[in-house]
Parts: C-alpha cells; structure tokens; sequence
C-alpha cells in the first residue's frame, strides 16, 4: 500500500519508480532500526543490512510491476495511432518498450549470457542456398544492426567488402539517431558521422538504404529525427521508417518497407509493425518487410514470434528481421526468405556478446510464370574483433560466439 501511495504522487514515470521504492524503503528501515534499538539487539546495523538485501529485489521490480500495470491502463499503445503524430512528443528519461517480464529477462541476458532456448523449433538453412530458379534483376545486401562506435574506429576486412562486391543495394538497420535530446534520455544511442563514412566503404551512399524504424529512433525526440533524416539524405542516403515515408521502391519494381514493433519512447512519427501493411504496395513486383521485432540477446525466436512471423511473411514476400544484437535463424517459410535478426553489424560496447552479427545478400527476378521471387541466397557470420579502440569487422562461416 505504500509503495503503491508514493508511485501515484508524480506524473513522470521515473520519478514514480524512484519515489515509490526509495521513500518506502527508508521508511521500513528506519522503523526496523528502531525496533532493534528498542529490543536491545547487537550490532543493530548489520542485522538490518542484511534484512535489507533481502528485501532489495522487491524493492526494485515491484515499482517495475506498477509501471507496467499503469501503461496497460492508460492504453500506451493509442500513442501509435495518433493523427497528430509531426510534432514533438513529451519524452521520458527513462523507458523500456518491454512488459516487466521480458525487462528482467533481457537484464538477465545482458549480466550473464544470451538465451538459447528454443533451438529445435527453428532451424538454419545453408548458407549458399537456392530458393527459386529465376532471372536475376537486382542483388540486395543486409547487414546487422549499426550501434554507435563509442570513439572506436571500425575497420572493415577486405573479405567483408568483396563478399557484398556484386550487390546493388545495401539496406542496413541505423540503430539511434545523430542528434541528442534536448533531456537526458538513459540508453539513448547518439551516433557521430563517421559511422557513415565507413559504411560507404562498401557501396556510394546513394546506393545504401537505412531504416530509422526502430526502438532507439525516436531517442532524440521529433525535431532531432527529422534533422536526422535530413543530414542522412544531405549526404546521399536513402532513408526509410518514418510514418509518412516507411518505405522506398527501388527501380519501379521492390517495394521495401520499414517497421518497428518497439519504442523506448512515446510517439507517432516511425513505422510500427502493426501498420506495415498499410505500406504494402499490390504493383510492385517484390514487398520485402524490414521489421524491427523480436527480443534482445535470444539467439532463437520463441513460440509466439515464431508464429507471429508466419503470419506476416503469408503476405510478404521475404523478411528480414533485426533488433535482438544477436544472429538468429536464417531460414524458410513456404519457400519464403525469412531471417529472423542479422544481429549486430558494429557497436563500440566491449560486451563480446553484442560483437556478432549476420551479413546477407540476396537476388530478385522473375521465374519462369514472370512472377519475382528471391533466387539465391548467401549469408556468413560475422564477429567484431575489439582491440583497445579498433573495431576489426570480418566475417566467418562459423558462429564465433560458440567456436
């Protein structure tokens, strides 16, 4: 009950987390200090430190518990769907896009190692694999997600370049923004330009798609996002995941669509996965979903992703997933691509587990009934070797996270 007094005082959820666990938790423990001081009991100030490690973990998730409560209440998805969405949006310094459960899960993952359950419901396929026989027109590469280099320098092997040689396009997954908020915003990702001129070490940035479609997109809040997508568009890029712009049409003929199912913020303006449909074009050739989903450092989907997936790719032609830092499955549906996450691309965290990563190239065509499908597929592990400030990229035909 005191805990739940406290938390409805404030209006910002951070404030309602750390009023309703540090008020009555200084309440208890000075009236604990008093009872033993009155019971006469030695060494009064060990025996309550004890007492109140133990009590700490309900200290620490029951707020969590009364957040999440509180969004389910108040309908925190509604935000999505707001016609007022081009306009700046109350931001929160500290947010998750997860109910309680999955926070302390991914928490746990981060602390001790990624989850592998789940391994036997889903299935690599092999890594130069032949989908459908087709004339070949256009040749996309996908790499993992771009996390901010942290002030390291990312060197990119001579492998990985000539893997990605005969590609037309490059799509990738621009995990941040450029500019920061005008709050602090915890876990914000804030990338530097340089990123960028390293990324066009594969192709011209004219020939390079990034989506902005995901949880840290909206970091910097709406006019940081549109300023954003301006300076990436100054400099070359193409830029999908926006509400008003989610996908781009490359040579009149693929149709690529940018989604998110997460936000660590509330707002209107990026692509949610719920709306991607509305995306879908019925006269391009190809409808490719670059969808951000899934759940962090699980190296395998869950049941109920599993069949999430199935249900969107019954409309898509291909899926290519991202968001989890981690590779997971690259496989079929109906003898549809779908890669559940590429994993990570390059980050500057020195966490080794955050250092592994997919690169994937597929070609497009028609089949002999002229309808487009995807032909071949080649796809490689990739892994980020971090030596003091040096970022060495490369790619492995083996999963280094278990060699």
């Amino acid at each position: 009950m005191m805990m739940e007094y406290f938390f409805s005082i404030p209006k910002k959820s951070v404030h309602r987390y750390f009023l309703s666990n540090s008020v009555p938790a200084s309440i208890n423990f000075s009236i604990m200090i008093g009872i033993h001081y009155l019971m006469g009991t030695p060494e009064i100030f060990t025996t309550v430190f004890a007492s109140g490690l133990a009590s700490l973990p309900y200290y620490l998730l029951f707020p969590l518990k009364l957040l999440h409560e509180l969004k389910h209440k108040q309908n925190f998805l509604a935000y999505r769907d707001d016609p007022n969405w081009n306009r700046n949006w109350k931001m929160d310094t500290f947010s998750t896009p997860y109910s309680v459960e999955d926070f302390l899960l991914c928490v746990k993952h981060n602390i001790f190692s990624p989850s592998n359950k789940h391994k036997e419901l889903s299935k690599y396929m092999p890594q130069n694999s032949s989908l459908n026989k087709i004339e070949p027109k256009i040749k996309f590469g996908f790499l993992g997600d771009l996390m901010p280099l942290m002030g390291c320098n990312w060197v990119i092997s001579e492998d990985s370049k000539e893997f990605f040689s005969d590609i037309d396009y490059l799509v990738c997954n621009l995990e941040g923004v450029l500019y920061k908020a005008d709050i602090f915003v915890a876990f914000s990702l804030l990338h530097t330009e340089e990123i960028l001129l390293h990324l066009q070490e594969f192709l011209p940035a004219e020939k390079i798609i990034l989506s902005l479609a995901n949880n840290h997109g909206a970091d910097g809040g709406y006019t940081n996002y549109k300023k954003t997508v301006s300076r990436l568009r100054e400099m070359g890029f193409k830029v999908i995941g926006g509400r008003d712009d989610a996908s781009l049409k490359i040579n009149d003929a693929v149709n690529i669509v940018a989604a998110t199912k997460w936000s660590n913020q509330a707002h209107g303006y990026l692509s949610f996965l719920e709306h991607s449909d509305k995306h879908f074009d019925p006269n391009a050739k190809f409808n490719l979903l670059f969808a951000h989903w899934g759940y962090e450092l699980e190296l395998y989907p869950r049941p109920e992703f599993i069949d999430e997936a199935k249900n969107y790719i019954s409309k898509w032609g291909s899926i290519i997933g991202h968001h989890s830092h981690m590779p997971s499955p690259v496989t079929t549906v109906n003898g549809k691509l779908l890669a559940y996450s590429l994993g990570n691309c390059v980050t500057g965290l020195g966490f080794n587990h955050f250092h592994h990563g997919i690169a994937l190239k597929l070609e497009l065509g028609p089949d002999n009934n002229n309808e487009w499908k995807v032909g071949e597929v080649n796809w490689r592990y990739s892994c980020i070797k971090k030596v003091k400030k040096t970022l060495n990229y490369d790619l492995s035909e083996e999963f280094q996270w278990f060699s």
